[in-house]
């Protein structure tokens, strides 16, 4: 039985609805799915850990940024069954781990969006990881470049996306949605900008979904004639069941990798139109914008726009809803993109790491493995 260890860092966002889909559509018998939460102890009040009921074991690591991190790693090391467990990477703190230590085990490194955060990650620790996942083809293309000697160990993967089915009776098309998180870049301060442009042309309700959603001073952004419903961080099981009632997505994201959010709304047939970022938004709507729309410069102008056009012609928004739909259906299938991810998972369990060595790649000269960590922590905390 090859046990697969996902790391997860608690943050709202796709990531954790890739582990949850990850989970819920492995079909293959050989391997069970466990969990271990990565949790700083200044996020912990935050922290509401997600359900996984298809994991073999869930186990939550809190920690402090005080602590020397040699110590840290030892401690969140001790979660790992044995050196054949295969070590899902999807933030920093797992690989910062395996490389301190020189772990033996199987890694593979999970890149969720065109960022540099993510290259930063995979090239530093590149020795650690036995195989890198872009969540899109540009992701990949890039990785490539940062690491051409690790070309052939650089994969690009569909993700595993839910099944949904659009409704098929006719929509009055004003019915607009927003997930995620309500903060600036995810283009919040456009939301009542774009509904405020139309609120004297027609009756559109908006429908605003993600954390921060409910705090007042973000409420009192939005101009008193608009038609708009606030439900704050919602678990997205909640969400998939009534995505189909929904019109359209609009996301002034500054940056995305491959929305799981946007992918998940097309699958309903629920119209995107997203900031024109390129990448995984541009391959998903198409570079003609065939299955949405792109927004140039993120113009408050352009999506107003893009509603008001929608809106009116009904046959080119049923059309668009269809092409969007048969697209995510199609190329995100929830069983067919697990299996991908877990073959390769399986490739990375192949290679040999004896030669692998302990590298120091975060911390100072207060993070070494003979200083206990009550000395670290003490003069972190109290002489800094």
């Amino acid at each position: 039985m090859k046990k697969i260890i996902h790391f997860s860092n608690g943050g709202p966002g796709g990531v954790q609805a890739v582990i949850r889909n990850l989970l819920q559509y492995s079909r293959d018998g050989d391997m069970e799915h466990h969990i271990i939460y990565t949790i700083n102890e200044e996020r912990k009040k935050d922290f509401a850990p997600r359900s996984y009921p298809q994991a073999t074991s869930v186990q939550i690591f809190y920690y402090q940024s005080t602590w020397n991190f040699f110590y840290t790693c030892k401690q969140l090391s001790a979660l790992v069954p044995d050196e054949t467990s295969i070590l899902v990477a999807h933030d920093w703190l797992e690989l910062g781990m395996i490389s301190t230590l020189g772990l033996k085990n199987p890694v593979v490194q999970i890149l969720h969006g065109d960022y540099d955060y993510y290259y930063q990650l995979a090239v530093l620790h590149h020795a650690s990881i036995n195989k890198f996942i872009g969540v899109s083809k540009t992701i990949e293309a890039t990785l490539k470049k940062r690491l051409p000697s690790r070309e052939k160990d650089i994969n690009a993967l569909y993700l595993p996306v839910a099944e949904l089915s659009p409704i098929h009776k006719e929509r009055k098309g004003n019915k607009i949605l927003f997930i995620g998180r309500y903060v600036p870049g995810k283009g919040s301060l456009h939301l009542p900008q774009i509904a405020a442009l139309l609120k004297d042309e027609v009756h559109f309700q908006w429908h605003i979904y993600g954390p921060g959603s409910l705090e007042k001073e973000n409420q009192a952004l939005w101009d008193s004639g608009v038609d708009v419903s606030f439900y704050g961080w919602t678990p997205s099981e909640d969400i998939i069941k009534v995505l189909p009632q929904y019109d359209y997505f609009v996301l002034p994201s500054i940056a995305e990798g491959m929305p799981v959010a946007v992918i998940e709304a097309m699958k309903a047939g629920v119209i995107p139109i997203v900031n024109h970022l390129g990448g995984g938004v541009e391959e998903l709507l198409g570079s003609q914008q065939e299955r949405g729309y792109l927004i140039k410069d993120n113009n408050v102008e352009g999506y107003a726009a893009v509603l008001l056009q929608l809106n009116r012609q009904p046959d080119l928004r049923n059309s668009m809803a269809a092409a969007a739909s048969q697209y995510a259906c199609q190329w995100f299938h929830p069983e067919t993109a697990t299996q991908a991810f877990e073959a390769v998972f399986k490739q990375a369990a192949t290679h040999n790491n004896s030669h692998r060595q302990p590298q120091k790649v975060y911390g100072s000269r207060l993070d070494k493995a003979w200083i206990p960590n009550w000395v670290t922590y003490f003069i972190r905390k109290y002489l800094s």
